[in-house]
């Protein structure tokens, strides 16, 4: 990694472009490019977007909801210096553009775990509301954290016989104890089956759908399903985007004041890939946990109760 005075053999542009690029439509990011405007109105902001993949946090529907006047970029981005952007469009072209400051605003993706089988069977994306639309009869969610909590309950409130796998001794590690335990209870009376400390061993193939094979306190165990979803983790979208020569580590999310600023203050970050290195790490676990899981079950319900979340109104 680079020390943190390397970022002075960069040469500032003598003129910028943009006084703001957004990469990425973290819902998130809205706030900040309104302050942006709020305090230069005629501030020029770029946003890049590349073509819809999925995934939480990088949401298309979210360039609607930008103020006039911003301008929509779809592609690819990747910095060449602290102040400079090449942008590869979906046809093959690209282009150049300095900016003032960068806004990081790409989310996370779902992580792969590492199971024997997982190959052979085909799995289900976490965080793709089409995969709800066949509702199965029979899914098997593997982790235990916000997004699979979330689906899990999503899943059983549209009638589905839900089995929940965790390996932690609880749901929602990072959550106060409080809160998993009252959403263990809310899984527990909407119908799902929640396994924690269960370890999963391997996956078979059957059909259409296959079974999981846990190892927990009592024994081994085998569930059976028809459709398999994944969300047994998540890691920040930040591979490609060149940050590793100006001396950011992408493994992990970026720290960020609270202001939003990076190692490099005019790189600003937010949504699921900054993490607010002023606020205390319980604290910042738990606040958001809820209101996520209560945004992703109002794609699916007209008014979805959780403890501790206002409803609408």
């Amino acid at each position: 990694m680079q020390s943190p005075g390397a970022e002075r053999r960069w040469h500032r542009p003598r003129r910028y472009g943009f006084d703001l690029a957004v990469i990425g439509t973290d819902p998130s990011a809205l706030a900040l490019v309104e302050a942006q405007l709020a305090a230069t109105p005629r501030a020029r902001v770029s946003v890049i977007e590349h073509p819809p993949r999925g995934g939480l946090g990088v949401v298309p529907a979210g360039v609607s909801a930008l103020p006039a006047g911003v301008e929509v970029r779809p592609g690819w981005a990747r910095l060449l210096d602290p102040w400079t952007l090449q942008i590869s469009g979906p046809d093959g072209r690209s282009e150049t553009l300095t900016t003032r400051r960068i806004l990081l605003a790409v989310g996370t993706e779902a992580v792969q775990p590492e199971l024997p089988g997982l190959d052979q069977v085909r799995c289900c994306a976490a965080d793709d509301p089409a995969e709800m639309a066949n509702q199965p009869a029979q899914p098997l969610v593997l982790g235990g954290g916000n997004t699979g909590v979330a689906l899990a309950l999503a899943l059983a409130e549209g009638g589905s016989s839900v089995v929940l796998i965790e390996r932690a001794p609880r749901l929602l590690v990072d959550a106060d104890l409080a809160v998993a335990e009252g959403m263990r209870q809310r899984l527990t009376s909407a119908g799902v089956r929640v396994c924690t400390r269960a370890f999963a061993l391997r996956v078979t193939a059957v059909g259409e759908g296959g079974s999981l094979c846990v190892q927990d306190a009592d024994g081994r165990h085998v569930f059976p399903f028809d459709a398999l979803f994944v969300a047994s983790g998540r890691r920040p979208r930040l591979d490609g985007l060149g940050l590793e020569a100006l001396g950011y580590d992408t493994s992990k999310p970026l720290a960020v004041d609270r202001r939003h600023r990076t190692r490099l203050p005019h790189i600003l970050a937010c949504g699921e890939v900054a993490e607010d290195v002023a606020e205390p790490g319980a604290a910042r676990a738990t606040r958001p946990v809820l209101g996520w899981a209560r945004g992703w079950l109002s794609r699916y319900l007209p008014d979805p109760f959780l403890p501790g979340v206002r409803r609408n109104g």
